[in-house]
C-alpha cells in the first residue's frame, strides 16, 4: 500500500527508475519476519485509509502516467484500488510457485 499514497498525495507517480527501485529494496531489507511485515503493511494500510478518506471527489478523474507500460495513465480512483489489485496479482504468482514446488494443499 506504500507506493499508492505518493502518487494519491502528489498526483504523480514517484521514480520507477533502477537506483529508486534499488533503494527500495535495500530498506525492506530489514522486515526479516512475517510479523515484521504484517506490521508494516498494516501501518501503511492506515495511511492509505486516512488519505482515500479525506481525499476529495474532484481530484478523483485526475490522471497520471505510469511507467509499468508506456502510454498508461490511471486515474486517482484507479490508484486507489492499486494496492488490491497488486495483492491479488502477486498472490496469484505466489500460489503457482507454491504449485510447482509440489505443495497443492490449499492452506
Amino acid at each position: 500500500p506504500g507506493f499508492a499514497i505518493p502518487m494519491l498525495t502528489n498526483k504523480a507517480c514517484p521514480p520507477f527508475d533502477p537506483e529508486s527501485w534499488g533503494k527500495a529494496m535495500e530498506a525492506r531489507k530489514a522486515w526479516a519476519t512475517v510479523d515484521q511485515c504484517e506490521a508494516i503493511m498494516n501501518e501503511n494500510l492506515e495511511k492509505l485509509y486516512a488519505v482515500i478518506k479525506d481525499y476529495p471527489d474532484a481530484d478523483l478523474p485526475f490522471e497520471i502516467d505510469l511507467p509499468f507500460v508506456e502510454g498508461l495513465r490511471q486515474s486517482m480512483a484507479d490508484i486507489m484500488a492499486y494496492p488490491y489489485w497488486n495483492l491479488s496479482y502477486h498472490l496469484g504468482q505466489i500460489c503457482f510457485v507454491q504449485i510447482l514446488y509440489g505443495d497443492k494443499e490449499m492452506h
